[in-house]
């Protein structure tokens, strides 16, 4: 479990916070305690391993944020430039808000992506009509990833043929190095 991400410092030290545990060093948790309080102290390190393994099994929307912010992260350290959040009105009128967006360069055109974490029809659905809706007022040879969370579940074929079809670059996370030229161009 990466810990070294803002969102997840955060998660481990409120954790920690309400525990009244310590992070000692990188890989240890520690509590001072006198010989007086030494069993509330134990079970307070216990309760706190306990909490910190839970960051294992996270909620399926700190996960999202999570997913996202390990996307944000890859971005980063390869220095590619994009902007957040980007906001685009479609053929239907609706606003569609696409993660993030990579301005087009010399060598490549502009480039979208969307974080998917939770890859299901629905949301493989939700960002074929958003890439449908809105591409048209985009620069012809703009593309369209869709970044899949593959770390904890395997991804259906059928579901990255979707996305293809519909010229959207499906991306597994266990895979993102392939396409790292082409992002970073």
């Amino acid at each position: 479990l990466n810990l070294y991400t803002p969102k997840r410092r955060e998660l481990l030290n409120s954790i920690l916070r309400s525990f009244g545990v310590k992070l000692g060093g990188e890989h240890a948790l520690e509590v001072e305690v006198d010989e007086d309080s030494f069993i509330r102290g134990k079970h307070n390190l216990i309760q706190a391993i306990l909490h910190v393994n839970n960051l294992f099994m996270l909620a399926s929307s700190t996960v999202q944020g999570i997913f996202y912010e390990d996307v944000r992260s890859w971005l980063d350290e390869y220095r590619i430039r994009y902007i957040e959040g980007v906001k685009f009105t479609g053929k239907s009128s609706f606003e569609h808000r696409l993660d993030f967006a990579i301005p087009r360069s010399e060598g490549a055109p502009e480039r979208y992506l969307r974080v998917i974490n939770t890859v299901n029809k629905q949301n493989v659905s939700n960002f074929i009509f958003t890439w449908e809706d809105i591409k048209e007022g985009r620069p012809p040879n703009a593309k369209a990833y869709a970044f899949l969370n593959d770390t904890q579940k395997r991804i259906n074929p059928s579901l990255k043929i979707a996305l293809s079809k519909y010229e959207i670059i499906p991306v597994l996370w266990s895979e993102k190095e392939e396409v790292l030229a082409e992002i970073a161009a």
